[in-house]
C-alpha cells in the first residue's frame, strides 16, 4: 500500500516478480493494471492468471482445455475454481496484482472477492496486492498484512537520485567541481519527495533536459513543493523553450493524448500535427522523427512506440484548473482531434478511385501513417464531442468538417437504401436532427454500419448483407 501518489508500488511488484522467477520451487502469475484499462473485467484478469500458470505445464494445459466445456471463460466463479485447482496441484503459487485501485469499483470488488475466496480454499495460494489504501479496498482485504511503502522508501529514492545523477553527469563529460555542486543541490530531493518516486523522477527528468549549470542551479535551488508544482514547472518550460509554434504544437498534442480513446503512436502524432485542413493535395515527407519527450517534456513517456502520460495525475493536472484556467480544454481538444482526423481522410490519398499503383506509391512514401487511427477514431471522437456538449449546438467547425467528408464520399452516403431508421438512431446525434438532417442521417448510417461490422465489433454475422459500407470513412 502507498498513501502518497506513486511511491514505487509497480517497481516493487516488478522486483517481487523477478525474485520469484529465480526460485524454481515457486510459481507466480501477475497483472499490472492501469487507469487506461477502462473496459477490463475481473474475469479477464483471472483468466490471464490461469493461462500464465498453465502455459509451462502440459498437465495444467490439459486441465484448462478440459475445463473449456465447463464454460470457465464465461463465468467468474468457474474461472476462480480453475485457478484454485491449478494452485492445489503445485507448490506455493504467488499472484501479484498491481494497481488494483485503478480499475472500476465494481470490477475490483469482484476481483478481490474471488481471489480472497480462492485464497481461503487453497493453502498453496498467496496473494500480493499493490494499491492505494482506499476505504473499500481495505475493507475487502480484511486482516491481510499491510505494508505502507511510502514510509519505507526514502533510502530507495535516494539511491535512485544518486544513480540518475551519476548517469546524467558522467565524470567524462562534467567537471568535478560542477558534479559536487549538483550533488549538493540534489541532497534535499529524497526528503522533499515524501515517499513519491514519481516526484523524484520528474525533477531528475527536468534536470536531464537542461544543458547549462546556471539553469540547473536555478531549478534546484528552490525545489518544487509538491507534485502539482513539478507539473507546473514542466508545463511552463513548454512555453519557454522552442518558440511559440512549438508551444502550440505541444499544447495541441497533449490535448489529443488526453482525449483520444486509444493510444497515439509517434508516427501517427507526427503526421497528424502537420495535416492542413484546406489542402486536399497535401503530400507528407517526414525528414526528422518526432521526439515526444523533447516537445512535451517529462510529463509524457513512450512505451511500445505509443505516447502516454507518465502518470494518471499528469492527465488530471493538465485538464483541471491548476493554472487559473484549464491548460487543456478536453471538449476543445476532442473537437480539434476529430476534425484533424476528418481533414486527413478528405485528402486525395483517400479518394476511392485511386488505382492500385497510386495506392502503393503513396503507401511507400509514408502518406498513410495516420490512416489506421483516423479511420477508426474520427467517428468515436465525433460521438465523444457531442456527448461532452450535451444539448448545446455543435461547433460550426465540426458540422462543416463532417459535411465536407460526406460531400467527398457523396456516392457512398446518399444511397436509396440508406433510410433514417429510428431503430438505429443514436440519441447523441439528436442535437443535429433539425438543423443538420443530412449529418444526422449520415452519422446514424455510419453507426449502423459499425455496429454490424466484424472490423469494429469482432463478431460475425451481426447484420444483413444490405447494410452499406462507407469504405473510406469507416
Amino acid at each position: 500500500m502507498g498513501e502518497s501518489i506513486a511511491p514505487g508500488k509497480s517497481v516493487l511488484c516488478s522486483a517481487i516478480i523477478d525474485r520469484f522467477s529465480d526460485m524454481l520451487t515457486v510459481r507466480r502469475a501477475f497483472a499490472f493494471l492501469t487507469y487506461r484499462m477502462t473496459n477490463i473485467s475481473a474475469l479477464s484478469i483471472i483468466l490471464s492468471l490461469v493461462f500464465q500458470l498453465a502455459e509451462r505445464d502440459e498437465d495444467d494445459m490439459a486441465l484448462v482445455c478440459q475445463s473449456m466445456s465447463d464454460g470457465f471463460n464465461k463465468s467468474l466463479d468457474a474461472a476462480g475454481k480453475l485457478l484454485s485447482s491449478l494452485a492445489s496441484y503445485a507448490g506455493p503459487i504467488y499472484l501479484i496484482i498491481d494497481g488494483v485501485d485503478e480499475i472500476r469499483d465494481t470490477e475490483r470488488k469482484q476481483l478481490i472477492d474471488q481471489l480472497m475466496k480462492q485464497g481461503v480454499a487453497c493453502r498453496n495460494l498467496r496473494l500480493i496486492f499493490s494499491s492505494r489504501p482506499e476505504a473499500d479496498l481495505m475493507q475487502l482485504l480484511g486482516k491481510g498484512t499491510v505494508i505502507q511503502i511510502h514510509n519505507h522508501n526514502e533510502k530507495s529514492i535516494r539511491n535512485y537520485v544518486d544513480r540518475r545523477r551519476q548517469n546524467i553527469f558522467h565524470p567524462n563529460r562534467v567537471a568535478k567541481i560542477m558534479r559536487s555542486e549538483i550533488k549538493k543541490l540534489l541532497l534535499p530531493l529524497p526528503g522533499r519527495a515524501k515517499g513519491m518516486f514519481l516526484f523524484a523522477r520528474l525533477v531528475m527528468d527536468m534536470v536531464d533536459t537542461m544543458h547549462d549549470l546556471s539553469e540547473i542551479q536555478n531549478e534546484l535551488t528552490v525545489l518544487p513543493e509538491s507534485l502539482d508544482d513539478a507539473y507546473r514547472r514542466i508545463i511552463s518550460r513548454i512555453g519557454q523553450h522552442g518558440g511559440k509554434q512549438n508551444a502550440e504544437k505541444a499544447r495541441r498534442l497533449l490535448g489529443w493524448i488526453a482525449c483520444s480513446p486509444v493510444a497515439i503512436t509517434v508516427e501517427e502524432a507526427q503526421q497528424a500535427l502537420v495535416v492542413q485542413s484546406n489542402n486536399r493535395d497535401q503530400v507528407y515527407y517526414a525528414i526528422n522523427r518526432l521526439d515526444p519527450l523533447k516537445l512535451l517534456g517529462p510529463i509524457v513517456e513512450t512505451a511500445d512506440n505509443c505516447i502516454r502520460f507518465v502518470h494518471f495525475t499528469a492527465k488530471e493536472y493538465i485538464c483541471s484548473p491548476h493554472l487559473g484556467a484549464e491548460f487543456i480544454d478536453v471538449t476543445r481538444a476532442t473537437l480539434d482531434f476529430a476534425t484533424r482526423c476528418i481533414d486527413y481522410l478528405c485528402q486525395r490519398h483517400h479518394d476511392p478511385d485511386l488505382t492500385q499503383g497510386e495506392y502503393l506509391e503513396k503507401l511507400c512514401t509514408g502518406q498513410y501513417s495516420f490512416h489506421a487511427l483516423s479511420t477508426r477514431m474520427w467517428f468515436e471522437l465525433v460521438c465523444q464531442y457531442l456527448e461532452l456538449i450535451g444539448s448545446t449546438n455543435p461547433s460550426v467547425e465540426l458540422t462543416e468538417s463532417v459535411q465536407k467528408l460526406f460531400d467527398i464520399r457523396q456516392r457512398q452516403i446518399e444511397r436509396e437504401d440508406c433510410n433514417d431508421d429510428e431503430d438505429h438512431s443514436r440519441s447523441v446525434f439528436e442535437v443535429l436532427r433539425k438543423q443538420h438532417p443530412r449529418l444526422h442521417r449520415g452519422l446514424n448510417e455510419v453507426s449502423r454500419f459499425r455496429d454490424s461490422s466484424y472490423i469494429f465489433t469482432g463478431q460475425a454475422n451481426l447484420g444483413t448483407s444490405t447494410i452499406w459500407s462507407p469504405r473510406g470513412i469507416l
